[in-house]
């Protein structure tokens, strides 16, 4: 196996795919299953209040990606491969062929800390663009033997303890026959919420697996370019809990920020 060595909202979407093939089936990827990326709080950048006061923080261009994975591996006659493509992209590829399987996986995205002395409210915005390739050779009598490829996409905003905070399913599929190519760009604007003294990863994670039965082949490819992110901090309110009479339960209230307070005082 090769790896790298370290490892409330609003959707717009928009997608544009064109596939042709048999025995095809496409959908949305559920969520990063599969994937343990896990960095050191000495590794992630902080976001102080230096960094909130800057406004946007824009990914690739102006600060690079710093959560990064490739890997692959493979078992008898197959082949996986995961590397990056330029500073905006990745791919992964997999091919087998007479009872062998493959697969490979990427990670591409920025994982942080938030070192302000309270929560941070963010709009985030990704977009980039994907492609597919599969070709899968299967039995000629018709009889499923395994010969298959699939491929998963996702995109997700979760913290160092594992809480997920946003998960995104942006493509799947599984092909059993036939050649098949897509091509889509998806983009996405959520608002999210980062609390203090918390590290958190913001990643886009693919996969693709090719596996094929005797004397069969199959080989597939995944492939994101063009991929950006915007993450705009604003200070979230800060919050106190205090019994509802109404629902009898407890409530979640704004606390007044300093400049709208008027205790009586005066300067």
């Amino acid at each position: 196996m090769n790896a790298s060595p370290r490892l409330s909202f609003t959707r717009i979407a928009l997608c544009i795919a064109v596939s042709a093939g048999a025995g095809l089936s496409i959908g949305c990827a559920e969520n990063e299953a599969g994937f343990d990326i896990r960095t050191t709080a000495a590794e992630r950048p902080d976001v102080d209040a230096s960094v909130v006061a800057r406004g946007t923080l824009s990914l690739p261009e102006k600060t690079p990606f710093n959560l990064r994975s490739f890997q692959s591996n493979q078992e008898n006659k197959g082949r996986g491969e995961s590397e990056s493509v330029g500073s905006d992209g990745a791919v992964c590829r997999a091919e087998a062929r007479d009872g062998g399987s493959a697969w490979g996986k990427f990670v591409l995205g920025y994982d942080f800390d938030n070192t302000t002395s309270g929560p941070l409210n963010a709009v985030v915005k990704l977009r980039l663009k994907h492609a597919e390739s599969n070709t899968v050779v299967a039995a000629e009598d018709g009889v499923p033997d395994g010969t298959t490829t699939t491929t998963s996409l996702a995109f997700s905003i979760r913290d160092t303890n594992g809480v997920i905070v946003h998960s995104e399913g942006l493509a799947t599929s599984k092909l059993s026959g036939g050649p098949r190519t897509l091509n889509e760009t998806h983009e996405l604007s959520l608002d999210a919420r980062f609390e203090a003294g918390r590290g958190y990863y913001i990643a886009v994670y693919g996969q693709c697996e090719a596996k094929a039965g005797p004397s069969k082949s199959a080989t597939v490819s995944l492939e994101i370019s063009q991929y950006s992110l915007e993450i705009t901090w604003k200070p979230a309110a800060a919050t106190r809990a205090e019994p509802d009479p109404e629902s009898g339960g407890i409530r979640s209230v704004a606390l007044p920020s300093a400049e709208s307070r008027d205790d009586g005082v005066g300067l």
